[in-house]
């Protein structure tokens, strides 16, 4: 039994690197190695839907015994100018395209608490997931808070779907998460003509509302994915609609919550078509501050535009010439 495992370390001659900061790219982690003594090549694993850093990487030492002795060596030990220590493991695949790469086993996790950590989550799945590989918490680029989702990937798919069902309503920081399968990017996109027809759309269809919701419920679920300008659910159709202020919020919306289960069914997602009223009464010139105007839905005709501008005009008459407002 020894022997074997002997021989199959031989065999594996990389390492997975994990824990990496963001701007720890592949010539860093050839540069810091080869600062070791040990010439490697870097396979650094980028996230599918950022195209940043997944905060891995996969080294490969051309030999089972130095690599055997990188690990036993340093993992654990401060990485230099870095807060962060090596946390290396054996690739499961046993080279440098690990089939960790080659097959993402992801799942969605929603809810979070706003200070809790990737590393916190990390540790958490990994104490109970060996391989579980990368946590990945996503980040709003404006404010740089988090937006209160993210994700975590596993080589093992048995592991991923047991996450499925133990991680479920799991308190992380003071909040019980929910969990789902994430969703890669491209399978979503691969649909061209849903795409195509809806090109311009930020507006999230919702069917199969079979329970009752309150529209303050929907916007709990979806708020996540972004800024939302209105959630709708007509009555007694048992769908919903959710507008965003960008495509790309509907477009992650839609990858991560389309069959997610909502009180006894479970929801199918698709694009709708956006408010066009809405949009345009809100982006109307007619809308900014200093016309001091009511809100366009008491503007019912023409004139009554006519009469409410008149109404509400400044002091000074030239600024409101009639020939101004008609000018265009």
């Amino acid at each position: 039994m020894n022997l074997e495992l002997n021989l199959d370390e031989q065999k594996r001659t990389s390492l997975w690197m994990g824990d990496l900061e963001l701007w720890m790219d592949e010539q860093y982690i050839q540069q810091l190695w080869y600062s070791l003594n040990e010439k490697v090549t870097v396979k650094l694993i980028r996230d599918k839907l950022t195209g940043m850093s997944a905060g891995y990487a996969f080294v490969d030492f051309g030999s089972g015994a130095i690599a055997k002795m990188a690990m036993k060596q340093f993992n654990g030990l401060s990485l230099p100018n870095s807060s962060k220590s090596f946390k290396l493991n054996w690739a499961s695949g046993g080279g440098l395209i690990d089939k960790r790469e080659v097959e993402e086993h992801s799942i969605f996790i929603g809810d979070l608490c706003y200070h809790v950590t990737e590393d916190e989550i990390l540790s958490i799945f990994q104490s109970r997931y060996t391989s579980c590989v990368s946590v990945k918490v996503m980040v709003d680029l404006k404010t740089g808070m988090t937006r209160g989702y993210g994700f975590v990937r596993f080589s093992d798919p048995l592991e991923q779907q047991r996450a499925l069902i133990e991680m479920q309503g799991y308190v992380i920081g003071s909040r019980p998460i929910r969990v789902s399968t994430a969703t890669p990017k491209q399978r979503t996109s691969s649909n061209k003509q849903s795409f195509t027809s809806s090109i311009n759309s930020t507006t999230v269809f919702i069917g199969g509302l079979s329970t009752p919701i309150k529209e303050d419920e929907l916007r709990h679920y979806f708020a996540p994915f972004g800024d939302i300008i209105y959630v709708k659910i007509p009555q007694g159709k048992g769908c919903g609609f959710v507008q965003y202020t960008t495509r790309s919020s509907a477009e992650l919306a839609i990858q991560q919550m389309n069959g997610y289960q909502i009180g006894t069914s479970r929801i199918r997602l698709s694009w709708g078509r956006n408010n066009t009223l809405l949009n345009n009464n809100e982006n109307s010139s007619l809308m900014h501050a200093s016309y001091s105007l009511l809100s366009p839905s008491f503007i019912d005709t023409a004139n009554n535009l006519l009469v409410t501008l008149l109404s509400h005009k400044k002091t000074n008459n030239n600024y409101w010439n009639q020939n101004q407002i008609f000018a265009q």
